[in-house]
């Protein structure tokens, strides 16, 4: 089978400073990322897994930041190149997605378990991979529909996707059902910058436990057909290994067709069940909130309501009874801090999607400004919280009205 490797063949769909699209390898993408202006997916969600996938990938080459001047350094004068090609050529046969043996973040040999069957790629597809899926996502619920293979560069955005929103649900290869990917139901947030290598410097938090926080590549025990069938849960060593968990065991299965490598279906069973542990017990890119029990909860999005109405999740808080704001945003605000940025907005893209019974029922991708005071006034969560109060109420007052004065024009009616 034709190697497609992720270091070296074009896949991440990048939007260029000059406004064109281009498909670019994990290489290319992370050492011109100033010439490109952001990730520009099919969906949200995969631009929220691509994130997610390069951050892990420079956390691990570069064994950082250890601390926030080290993160000035790389906003300046760009990420050391040498310490990433080195690391890329030293796992570099570990992100070929059609290797043999060690299939890049699949489980070779699960075509061979017990109910395992081939299933139509978009299975791995959040929005279209479930049967009762509402059919504006799910196009094969269309009389007549015949879907396409995907290529090798849709399969591992996919791949990733999957492996980053997959929903609980019945499932049977090596466990009966399989829970809910950590964040799947998460809204995340990512911090924008003016183009791509700022973007990731903004969520490159720092990173402390580089010798047990590793990825899912680098790992010699996870991946297998033997690991899965001891119907595997851990506890996450650090959010690198959250950015890559296994939360499905997926094995893509390749042809060629018509002289190119095409993927027409996919064989998925469970995958590693997350532990809640001290060393992982929040998520960089996700707000937290306290529900009425004292628990930790994730901020979500909801189907009735703009993610706007909870803006001051995402903000500072000077007291902890509030939450915790999204470490991302912490981070960058303590880096433009650092050089000295003061009064230009900070841009916040919050990705996510609403799911019920297993079932997506839509995604969102929301743009919001922080105002420059977010990089100095830790009251401006109470300032924001105050106004969204006062829009809640004002909403609720015009609902009112607005009920009142059509229930007076029915009346004269009659």
């Amino acid at each position: 089978m034709t190697e497609f490797n992720l270091a070296d063949r074009p896949w991440i769909p990048a939007r260029m400073l000059d406004d064109s699209l281009a498909e670019l390898s994990l290489n290319d993408t992370i050492l011109r990322a100033r010439e490109i202006l952001w990730i520009e997916g099919d969906s949200p969600l995969g631009t929220a897994a691509i994130h997610r996938f390069l951050l892990a990938i420079l956390h691990r080459a570069l064994s950082g930041p250890r601390t926030v001047e080290e993160g000035c350094e790389w906003l300046r004068n760009g990420f050391p190149r040498m310490a990433i090609q080195t690391y890329l050529d030293k796992w570099h046969g570990r992100f070929n997605l059609f290797d043999s043996e060690r299939p890049f973040f699949q489980v070779s040999g699960l075509e061979k378990q017990e109910h395992a069957s081939p299933k139509h790629w978009t299975l791995i597809q959040p929005e279209a991979g479930s049967n009762n899926t509402s059919s504006l996502f799910n196009h094969e619920r269309r009389e007549g529909y015949v879907p396409e293979p995907a290529t090798p560069s849709e399969a591992v955005v996919a791949l990733l996707t999957y492996q980053c929103f997959a929903l609980q649900g019945t499932i049977w290869v090596f466990r009966r059902s399989a829970k809910s990917a950590p964040t799947a139901t998460a809204a995340h947030t990512i911090i924008m910058g003016e183009n791509l290598h700022e973007t990731l410097c903004l969520n490159l938090v720092p990173y402390l436990d580089p010798d047990h926080d590793i990825p899912i590549w680098e790992r010699e025990d996870v991946l297998s057909v033997a690991y899965m069938n001891t119907k595997p849960s851990e506890r996450a060593a650090g959010f690198v290994q959250a950015y890559t968990w296994p939360s499905r065991s997926v094995l893509l299965s390749p042809e060629i067709r018509d002289g190119s490598v095409m993927v027409p279906a996919v064989y998925v069973g469970a995958g590693v069940h997350l532990e809640e542990s001290e060393s992982y017990r929040t998520d960089p890119f996700v707000a937290y909130r306290y529900d009425k029990k004292g628990n930790l909860q994730a901020v979500r999005f909801r189907s009735d309501r703009g993610f706007w109405r909870d803006f001051a999740s995402i903000m500072p808080s000077s007291s902890a009874r509030d939450g915790i704001e999204p470490r991302v945003a912490s981070h960058a605000r303590s880096l433009y801090r650092a050089i000295g940025v003061r009064g230009r907005p900070l841009k916040v893209l919050v990705v996510g999607q609403v799911s019920d019974r297993a079932k997506i029922q839509l995604w969102r991708s929301e743009m919001y400004e922080f105002p420059p005071a977010f990089y100095s006034d830790r009251d401006l969560y109470g300032t924001v919280r105050v106004a969204l109060e006062e829009a809640e109420d004002g909403g609720k007052r015009i609902s009112s009205a607005v009920f009142t004065l059509a229930g007076e024009l029915l009346s004269e009616r009659r």
